[in-house]
């Protein structure tokens, strides 16, 4: 697979914390949105590098990618032979929120 899917829920994340960065220092929203846009293209070229989430279906795994710059992971899942960016996620902020949203998202 070469493409991915953004959940609504992480486009608001990936907005808000572009938003968020932009305002510590100009620019740095910019260069926060095109990790993402490499992290996201990475996984879903490579959607089993991810570290797999601990308690995820087997069959369909949550994966975890770590941005290299920025405190943020993004949180995968694929439906369809597509890749589903469901979480953009700062890691030390309320861990594991996101997981109320897999019902809505599993396969």
């Amino acid at each position: 697979m070469s493409s991915y899917k953004l959940d609504p829920d992480a486009e608001e994340e990936l907005v808000a914390a572009m938003a968020w960065y932009d305002a510590e220092e100009e620019g740095l929203g910019l260069e926060f949105l095109e990790e993402f846009h490499s992290l996201a293209q990475r996984a879903a070229r490579l959607p089993n590098s991810g570290a797999p989430v601990e308690g995820s279906p087997t069959e369909a795994p949550i994966r975890r990618f770590l941005f290299k710059r920025f405190r943020h992971a993004i949180y995968t899942l694929v439906i369809d032979d597509t890749l589903l960016v469901f979480a953009v996620a700062h890691q030390n902020q309320k861990p594991g929120y996101w997981m109320k949203r897999l019902a809505k998202v599993q396969p």
